[in-house]
């Protein structure tokens, strides 16, 4: 798959590690074609699928029509980080990523929580968008990776935090967090829209649209 040139200067496609062949992908990062934007936003997901310096996938696709289209967040610059870093399609699989050595896993999770945390850093906004844990994967790992991310982003409080809004065509349901609470990931539909939301103490994440529960929690 293709990126669309008019929409992205393709030029500016850089990943992290740049190696031809690599089997890890710690960022992706590329600018619009949007001239007089401006600012930076990094999207956090599980892991990443296809997309290299040279070829584009369904999802970062997704990703770039919203921003191209999105005309209130003026963004110009896009970084893409995942909370794995192992190339892989199909999620299901992906446990058979981190079948390594506690030493070499430890070296590739440390790595890439050292991407993830410069780019939150250099960003003006964050989009959160990873999903559930993968059937079969250890989800301890998982939610390790998740609470890093999440005290990564409370330690910038002035950081605008989103999730996408996804039409999910399977669920037949428009969804920005699924039922366990973590937000949807974009394979699963078109982004409709972005909804803000904030971390609290527990890491929670909490849309500033559920007035039901920030208002239960302004009354404790």
């Amino acid at each position: 798959m293709e990126y669309k040139k008019y929409q992205v200067d393709v030029d500016s496609i850089k990943v992290e590690p740049d190696t031809e062949g690599c089997k890890v992908r710690s960022l992706l990062q590329l600018s619009l074609n949007k001239i007089s934007n401006s600012k930076n936003v990094t999207i956090i997901m599980m892991n990443p699928s296809k997309a290299n310096q040279k070829s584009s996938d369904q999802t970062i696709n997704r990703i770039i029509d919203f921003f191209y289209n999105e005309q209130t967040l003026n963004v110009k610059n896009i970084k893409v980080v995942n909370l794995f870093s192992f190339y892989n399609p199909k999620s299901i699989t992906l446990h058979e990523n981190v079948n390594l050595s506690e030493e070499k896993l430890s070296l590739l999770v440390q790595n890439n929580q050292n991407v993830i945390g410069l780019s939150i850093k250099e960003s003006d906004y964050v989009f959160l968008g990873w999903g559930n844990s993968p059937e079969g994967f250890y989800e301890t790992a998982f939610y390790s990776q998740v609470i890093y991310v999440l005290a990564e982003i409370k330690r910038y409080k002035e950081k605008k935090t989103f999730v996408f809004k996804i039409d999910n065509k399977r669920a037949n349901s428009q969804e920005t967090l699924t039922k366990s609470k973590n937000p949807v990931h974009p394979i699963n539909g078109p982004i409709l829209d972005k909804v803000e939301v904030k971390i609290d103490s527990l890491y929670r994440i909490l849309p500033t649209d559920n007035k039901e529960i920030l208002d239960g929690i302004h009354e404790l």
